[in-house]
């Protein structure tokens, strides 16, 4: 359901655009002539193209001296200008900083925000504007608007920061949750200090109800409230947020697998803040205690059985969440399994060993039958788990770390064995040899690679797997698994990325995840194989999906 906005708030923003109309400069009339002397943003404009190309090499302060005199004549003779010193019509024409295009509506900053000389973080920054500047509107590439401030000067901004004419009207955008390591509050109120009442992971589409420096977003099952406008990417493309949940008329429980209503829930349970593992179908340990986690915290008999009591309190607009990570977390540890008073060692044969195995499977550790003997498999899965966990590594089961193994809060392995990590951490090694190797389109190595061309030879020569040659083939081809949320990359998994809005697809670059927010790839821009950092803005925003191709 849309909340409309006030009259108010509507009255208010109409208020300002019509003052943006009657303000802002038409065409190229404002900064027809900039002179010596004069001292503006659009001299820092004009300072920060000179220096990108070359010309300039003093500090951008905004004053027309002398040392910008001399670039600007330099410039002008190299483009065949008359070389005045002036920067007029067919000087910032030429530089793109000014234009004849027409207004096709207005709009005004939300925050304090940077104008860009192109569409894309990438670009200089020009000047930064303040929140409530007047903006003239003259196209749209992507998620950037192409403006024209007050003193003519002509650059792209990111739409999340400019509310339009047409955003006094009830309209709803597509958004998506960028730039998160972990997850994202969605808040009761426009503070950080408001209750949370949801989390959302990196990469989560939602629905833009209103934009803002606080934006107000409503999730796919229903959670309506507010997230910083720093972390919520606002597109162009129209929503629909009627939600309609359907509660299932039956039970859902622990061994319930590839089942649409059990995904439903844990797509809940995860906005709740109860579930941090994959919304996969499947019901099982971690599913199981973020509904016991639920029930706790929502005064339910804690049974991890979601019955009709449970889900009608699950998808209420009642339902309590979990809260910030650093807040009341709503009773103590919920237990997957009774935690053994025994202490666990190689040699045993017992049940309490084959219930250890059975958790060790189900977080990934270990990979071998669960007979309840206590081999040297059993014993290296122990060692693994006691790692990744903070604990001390002997390969001991005592009370601490089965007390860890068997809670909820336990740290999933990330779907790899052993064996196959160090394989995976071997392949990111050799990946890495390729450091600075430069990018050429075509180049399948080993002096050159563009971005398929280096996934392809690291995957043949690092594990013998032929991948399709291409990032196209790559992303769409039926191999591998697909992941979709990018909080749950692990290394070796390919990333696809849409560096071209304008093809009709969206997997035009690809690279290799690993770990800890990075990838490497052969980057076209900086002509070279580089690690770039995944949460960054830029590839945040473009992420289309990960493949795994080994697990």
């Amino acid at each position: 359901m849309v909340t409309t906005l006030s009259c108010k708030k509507a009255l208010s923003a109409v208020s300002a655009i019509i003052l943006a109309l009657l303000i802002l400069p038409t065409g190229a009339e404002a900064a027809s002539v900039l002179e010596p002397g004069t001292k503006s943003d659009a001299v820092k404009a004009l300072q920060s193209v000179l220096k990108q190309e070359g010309f300039y090499t003093l500090s951008i302060d905004g004053s027309y001296g002398s040392g910008t005199v001399s670039a600007v004549k330099e410039y002008q003779k190299k483009n065949s200008l008359t070389a005045d010193g002036k920067a007029g019509t067919k000087t910032l024409t030429a530089m793109g900083l000014l234009s004849d295009a027409e207004v096709i509506q207005k709009g005004v900053t939300t925050g304090a925000v940077n104008l860009r000389r192109g569409a894309s973080t990438s670009y200089i920054t020009l000047y930064q504007l303040i929140k409530g500047t007047a903006l003239s509107i003259l196209g749209s590439s992507g998620d950037w608007y192409r403006v024209r401030t007050g003193d003519g000067i002509e650059g792209y901004v990111s739409k999340n920061y400019i509310q339009t004419e047409d955003d006094t009207v009830n309209k709803v955008y597509e958004g998506k949750v960028i730039n998160v390591s972990s997850y994202l509050n969605i808040r009761a109120d426009k503070s950080s200090s408001s209750d949370s009442i949801g989390r959302l992971t990196n990469g989560s589409i939602v629905y833009v109800l209103e934009k803002g420096t606080w934006v107000k977003i409503q999730t796919s099952t229903g959670i309506v409230g507010y997230c910083y406008s720093d972390y919520i990417l606002v597109t162009d493309r129209l929503a629909d947020p009627d939600v309609s949940i359907t509660i299932p008329d039956y039970t859902l429980k622990r061994g319930m697998n590839n089942n649409a209503d059990v995904r439903r829930m844990q797509e809940r349970l995860k906005e709740l803040g109860y579930l941090t593992g994959s919304c996969d179908g499947n019901f099982g340990s971690i599913t199981y205690s973020a509904v016991v986690a639920f029930q706790k915290r929502n005064g339910l008999t804690a049974d991890g059985i979601a019955g009709q009591k449970t889900l009608t309190a699950l998808y209420s607009s009642g339902a309590v969440a979990q809260g910030d990570q650093n807040g009341d977390s709503g009773g103590n540890d919920t237990f997957v399994y009774p935690v053994p008073s025994a202490t666990l060692r190689q040699g045993q044969t017992s049940s309490d060993v084959k219930t250890m195995q059975t958790r060790l499977t189900e977080l990934k550790y270990f990979s071998g039958s669960c007979t309840g003997y206590f081999g040297s498999k059993t014993l290296e899965a122990v060692k693994a788990f006691q790692k990744a966990n903070g604990l001390t590594v002997d390969g001991i089961a005592g009370s601490k770390t089965l007390t860890a193994m068997y809670s909820a809060k336990a740290e999933v392995n990330g779907g790899m064995s052993p064996e196959l990590e160090a394989r995976i951490d071997a392949m990111i090694e050799h990946a890495k040899g390729y450091l600075g190797v430069k990018y050429v389109l075509g180049g399948n190595g080993p002096t050159s690679f563009d971005c398929s061309g280096l996934t392809t030879a690291v995957f043949k020569e690092s594990m013998g797997y032929t991948l399709p040659r291409t990032a196209y083939t790559q992303g769409y081809n039926d191999f591998g698994r697909k992941i979709t949320d990018m909080s749950a990359l692990v290394k070796g998994d390919l990333v696809l990325f849409n560096t071209n809005a304008n093809d009709g697809d969206l997997c035009d670059h690809v690279g290799i995840y690993i770990g800890n927010g990075q990838f490497i790839h052969a980057s076209s821009s900086e002509r070279k194989v580089i690690i770039s950092n995944i949460t960054d803005r830029w590839w945040a925003e473009i992420f289309s999906w990960g493949k795994r191709v080994f697990e």
